[in-house]
């Protein structure tokens, strides 16, 4: 069995949990790699766990930082429940309700966390094969669980418990509880994505990620960039990148064409002197006729 099809046997294990309880979670960063004789790193930062198919059920997806992969599943399966009894989670940080014996409420997670596949890539990797679900009706398609200390206290209050705070960080105002590795270690997962057959550069169309100004590109202008038709004079080739009407850089392409013609195109001098060359009998033709 190859990766590629181990990696189909995780989607398949994704949609039949999905079909049958609802929803399925995924634990990140828990020691342990999903794929077998993955080498993978430990990445920085604590524990996460993060729901897939709430969103089936208009419910905005559920993400647990800190917390045991069962304690979030059970949190989880409790969100769930109450949602198709009629009930919500409390929303905010001045509501907050009991589940599981655990004081709790939901904060907003930011779109630069969710929409990033590299962090919540099986959810990505999910509905870029079943398709996108509707989130324009939700003010936060992904809020984070947060559980509250034995006295009730949350991370932002300042009597919280010291090792709650440490171990549950809340991505709305601690960038470390939801890293960002540096390129190494990008490229590192890439790589070991593309050997698995996984994407890792699916986005959810209605959150695109803002386009950036490259160094030594022009700056994007209104409506689509044509091709010059007439190439540009010697020395000032690639000076520019030229664009097709979709939008894709045609400079390589047109590199190889313009190499490949400059090789195949053959000047009238060269052709008057293989003319002259088949045209003069060679050795063993002239022998021959002597005879």
């Amino acid at each position: 069995m190859t990766n590629f099809d181990y990696f189909d046997e995780e989607m398949f294990d994704i949609a039949h949990k999905i079909a049958r309880f609802g929803f399925t979670t995924m634990a990140v960063n828990t020691g342990e790699c999903s794929v077998p004789g993955c080498p993978c790193p430990e990445s920085p930062g604590p524990t996460w766990t993060y729901s897939i198919g709430m969103l089936e059920h208009n419910h905005p997806e559920i993400v647990i930082v800190g917390a045991a992969p069962g304690q979030a599943y059970k949190l989880i399966d409790h969100a769930f429940r109450w949602h198709h009894l009629g009930l919500s989670l409390p929303f905010g940080r001045d509501d907050r309700t009991t589940a599981e014996d655990t004081t709790i409420t939901t904060v907003p997670v930011p779109d630069r966390c969710w929409t990033e596949s590299d962090l919540m890539a099986y959810w990505h990797n999910y509905y870029r094969s079943v398709g996108w679900p509707a989130i324009d009706d939700f003010e936060a398609p992904v809020v984070q669980l947060v559980i509250a200390d034995s006295a009730g206290r949350f991370p932002w209050d300042y009597d919280c418990d010291p090792d709650l705070h440490a171990r549950q960080p809340v991505i709305e105002d601690d960038d470390s509880a939801w890293p960002r590795w540096n390129r190494a270690s990008r490229r590192s997962r890439q790589r070991g994505r593309r050997r698995r057959g996984e994407s890792f550069r699916c986005r959810h169309p209605s959150r695109p990620r803002p386009s950036r100004r490259r160094r030594g590109r022009p700056l994007a202008r209104d409506g689509p960039r044509l091709p010059r038709l007439f190439p540009r004079p010697s020395g000032a080739q690639g000076s520019r990148d030229v664009r097709s009407v979709d939008g894709s850089l045609l400079r390589p392409v047109a590199r190889r064409i313009a190499g490949r013609a400059a090789r195949t195109t053959t000047s009238p001098r060269t052709m008057v002197g293989r003319a002259r060359s088949h045209a003069r009998p060679r050795h063993g033709h002239a022998a021959r006729a002597s005879l």
